[in-house]
């Protein structure tokens, strides 16, 4: 009685397997890139919510000096900034799997995997998007641009003359945040 050893198969990827398994892996890729920039972009929310509620405990508890308040629309503008380019990036992620990655892949031989990103494609089209976007854009200038008018608001009434350098800041902020304003709104991809 022989025993016979066998040999496992080689099976040589095809070129398309190789490149399917790359666009596979640059996908993941920039799943865990995106999810990561979503999650700093809400904790850019947090962060702002904080400074804004130590700047008025600040402002409200230094013996009546509200000067403090034109420091938030400066903290504001950076927060936001921040959160306007990483969503932003978000988007240009969603965009570049849902079209240019998409397509590469369902161009492949055999291919059936443009199902992995019907979520891409389909999350655009969805019920009630406008409406989301909308809400979302609201939100956004009520947590990044509306405290900062808010205290320079505060800061002209509770002060009893307002030195030229604080007219001078004052200025700068409201600039600061108009700018502010006009990014979010043209990043809102509204119409999309």
């Amino acid at each position: 009685m022989t025993t016979r050893t066998e040999q496992p198969i080689a099976i040589e990827p095809t070129p398309d397997d190789t490149t399917l398994r790359v666009m596979l892996a640059e996908y993941a890729e920039l799943k865990h890139e995106q999810c990561a920039r979503i999650g700093f972009r809400d904790n850019l929310v947090y962060a702002t919510l904080v400074g804004v509620a130590t700047v008025l405990a600040f402002a409200i508890s230094n013996d009546g000096s509200t000067i403090g308040l034109l420091v938030l629309p400066v903290g504001t503008f950076i927060l936001g900034s921040m959160s306007v380019t990483n969503d932003a990036k978000i988007s240009a992620i969603g965009d570049y799997v849902g079209e240019e990655l998409r397509n590469r892949i369902v161009t492949l031989p055999g291919s059936m995997t443009h199902l992995l990103f019907a979520w891409e494609t389909d999350r655009r089209n969805a019920p009630g998007r406008g409406r989301r976007k909308i809400l979302q854009l609201v939100a956004t200038m009520a947590t990044f641009v509306a405290p900062g008018f808010v205290a320079i608001i505060g800061y002209i009434i509770t002060s009893s003359a307002v030195a030229p350098l604080a007219w001078a800041t004052i200025a700068v902020d409201g600039g600061m945040l108009i700018w502010l304003l006009v990014e979010i709104i043209q990043h809102a991809d509204i119409r999309r």
